[in-house]
């Protein structure tokens, strides 16, 4: 006796999800949504094929709620919704950069097999400068690992530019917190320093730093810039722009680090952090960025196969 694929049942399913796919035809559940105009829409459901996917909507939909037929949704627009809701639906997803987060949302919230690594894939199919900074975010707050590495390898490879761009001058603290963990850029630990200070100028809303808006906004970030990797030239330069930032205990730990390669510092990072150039290409991960992909993604819809099932 062997196991057969039904493949006729597979297209019969398939069918019938986009079939029943937004529609009244046989749904047992609305999701309530209230419009900018104070009007409501009504977005048609079917418990069964949400049950069948969520864990989270099969025990919602329990013997409590048997006689209930709508579900206010407070944290989702109705369009985010219906992106959301393909998942129980459809086989080809139709999604867009406009909405991903909050579908990634959606999904996390309700734990939908497969639509974090559906949405990890379309983002990293749609990178761009304009989002890179956006879906390094996305791929922190879920833990998309995939997606981050991605991020990471487009940041060290283009360092110097990523660095001037408006786009990290917004980014979140916590996506420079990561950045500053990166082991290999491809820019001088100099210039990321002169970076992070541009940052929290942005951050401050401040033309001239001081030490307590440093404090402020960078806090323990500032000993995560790795000294150790400057040359005391470099540090020399910094002090010539920088210098009033620094108590007298920090200036004399980074003079020591710069100076001395075996020196331990207390207070800064003891780390070095490799200059991307210099790394032989065998220690460099392979990997295949094809940026044209992007294009027209921010806003037209972007088709991609559901394979997790």
């Amino acid at each position: 006796m062997s196991n057969t694929v039904n493949k006729y049942a597979s297209k019969v399913y398939s069918k019938i999800g986009e079939e029943l796919y937004l529609t009244d035809e046989l749904a047992d559940v609305r999701f309530v949504f209230k419009m900018a105009d104070g009007q409501y829409e009504r977005i048609p459901a079917h418990k069964l094929l949400l049950k069948s996917v969520s864990d989270v909507f099969r025990t919602m939909f329990n013997e409590t709620w048997k006689e209930k037929e709508e579900v206010d949704i407070i944290d989702a627009s109705a369009v985010e919704f219906k992106e959301f809701l393909q998942f129980f639906y459809l086989e080809q997803l139709k999604l867009t950069t406009k909405n991903v987060a909050k579908v990634m949302y959606l999904g996390d919230k309700y734990n939908v097999a497969g639509c974090l690594d559906i949405c990890e894939q379309f983002l990293i199919n749609s990178l761009s400068d304009d989002n890179l900074f956006q879906n390094y975010e996305l791929s922190i707050f879920f833990n998309q690992n995939k997606l981050k590495k991605y991020c990471e390898t487009v940041i060290a490879f283009d360092t110097k530019n990523v660095l001037v761009s408006g786009n990290f001058m917004e980014c979140d603290r916590k996506v420079l917190s990561h950045i500053l963990n990166i082991d290999s850029l491809s820019c001088s630990e100099s210039k990321l320093f002169e970076a992070c200070m541009g940052w929290t100028k942005n951050a401050a809303n401040a033309d001239n730093l001081t030490r307590e808006a440093v404090k402020r906004q960078l806090g323990n970030l500032f000993y995560e810039i790795r000294f150790k990797s400057m040359s005391s030239l470099q540090f020399a330069n910094i002090t010539s722009l920088y210098g009033n930032l620094f108590s007298s205990d920090e200036y004399r730990e980074i003079v020591q680090s710069t100076a001395m390669p075996d020196f331990e510092p207390n207070m800064f990072s003891n780390k070095f952090r490799t200059p991307l150039e210099n790394l032989q290409w065998n220690e460099r991960e392979e990997i295949n960025c094809n940026r044209l992909l992007s294009l027209g993604f921010a806003d037209n819809p972007h088709y991609i196969k559901r394979t997790v099932n």
